[in-house]
């Protein structure tokens, strides 16, 4: 009776060991699957966000030339003023 009394223990051990370490898994399993999901939905926000500075650096060129051209044409307009 004390060795079926010992191997009823063991199995209450052991199945709240197993219990344990599925809950455990389980935990980590999201976890895991929570930080991948957030890591893929940051790299596409990254690449949009890429993509929108490349737009407005290219903008941005674009109307710093347009600004120096107009500011050589003012310069021109000045000393053609004082050449009269």
């Amino acid at each position: 009776m004390e060795e079926l009394q010992g191997k009823v223990d063991k199995f209450a051990e052991e199945r709240a060991a197993w219990k344990k370490e599925k809950e455990e898994k389980k935990r980590l399993g999201t976890w895991k699957v929570r930080c991948l999901n957030s890591e893929s939905k940051l790299n596409k926000r990254i690449a949009d966000l890429e993509a929108n500075f490349d737009e407005l650096k290219e903008k941005y060129e674009g109307a710093e030339v347009e600004l120096d051209d107009l500011k050589g044409c003012i310069i021109q307009e000045h000393i053609n003023g004082f050449q009269k």
